[in-house]
């Protein structure tokens, strides 16, 4: 039977987000007894696909659907993730051949670092992405809080979506620089305008005076179908006073949560940053489980303990 792959098309979303909920659904069955559906939440592949269109793609064996994967083009740094197959369809290639297609497609990009997260607890997986030439590095550590009433936005915290064009503009540029800051050529800009184009949640900017400290991407209805405002990346800038700037910026994505009707804040943070992990601990969020961060290529062990950083590859 003959399988192809192909970008993912905006009629395609209902039936490629069924297949994933049910294949993520089972798979939580099988490791941990508790399964959830629908697993991700509605606006989940919109905003892949609105940051990614070239690398957002759909397997079909015969002219039926039958797995999909999504993930970022961050510059230097890809990541893919959510990957799912039909349950029907698992151990056929499916699962290797969109991760093929993709990694090609990111290459041919100029990605030299690429990402993901699974479940350390599934040989399957594991073995199937050590046999594709990654390597497992640290953990992800996922953790949440509740939203406090009255959380309300400090001053020197911005919400892109409330800024004029030119300058969101000089905003993206300066969110530009302070990703290249933490890894050479690293760039989350496809990530602000595929959220905001989604309408899957809004970008925060940290600059209290005349230059920009910090930056944060926050979605809603992606990989949290709850009442949740999730973290997908978050960053101030290194220095003496970058603890207190990750505070406030925290302190501006539970403000963006209440104003969004969201009584939740998640976030995925490696382990191997200390410093952001511990401050989120500290700032009320609690470890609720981890996944295990696998890498290829250039720079793979670019993470330093000291960095406030968080970023989710799923």
């Amino acid at each position: 039977m003959a399988l192809t792959v192909r970008p993912l098309t905006a009629a395609d979303i209902p039936t490629a987000l069924d297949i994933l909920n049910r294949a993520f659904h089972e798979e939580n069955l099988l490791l941990t007894g508790r399964g959830r559906m629908p697993f991700f939440g509605a606006r989940l592949l919109e905003q892949r696909r609105a940051a990614d269109p070239a690398g957002t793609l759909l397997a079909e064996r015969d002219g039926r659907p039958v797995g999909v994967i999504g993930g970022a083009h961050w510059g230097s740094l890809a990541w893919f993730g959510p990957v799912g197959v039909d349950p029907a369809q698992q151990r056929g290639g499916v699962g290797r051949a969109l991760v093929a297609a993709w990694t090609d497609i990111q290459q041919a990009r100029g990605a030299r670092l690429f990402g993901l997260e699974t479940y350390a607890q599934s040989g399957g997986h594991v073995r199937l992405y050590t046999a594709l030439g990654f390597r497992p590095l640290w953990l992800s550590a996922a953790l949440s809080r509740r939203v406090t009433d009255g959380a309300v936005m400090p001053g020197g915290v911005y919400r892109l979506s409330a800024l004029p064009g030119s300058e969101r503009h000089h905003a993206l540029a300066a969110l530009r620089e302070l990703a290249h800051d933490v890894f050479p050529g690293l760039d989350w800009s496809m990530e602000v305008t595929g959220t905001l184009t989604a309408a899957a949640g809004d970008a925060l900017l940290l600059a209290p005076g005349d230059r920009v400290l910090g930056g944060a991407v926050c979605q809603v209805d992606t990989l949290s179908p709850g009442p949740t405002l999730f973290i997908s990346v978050a960053a101030v800038r290194p220095g003496p006073d970058a603890h207190a700037a990750f505070l406030r910026l925290l302190a501006g994505v539970e403000a963006l949560a209440r104003e969004l009707g969201r009584s939740r804040v998640a976030a995925r943070v490696c382990t191997r940053y200390e410093a952001a992990h511990a401050a989120l601990r500290a700032a009320g969020f609690r470890d609720e489980g981890a996944m295990l961060r696998l890498k290829r290529g250039d720079g793979a062990d670019y993470e330093r303990p000291d960095v406030f950083l968080l970023d989710s590859w799923l």
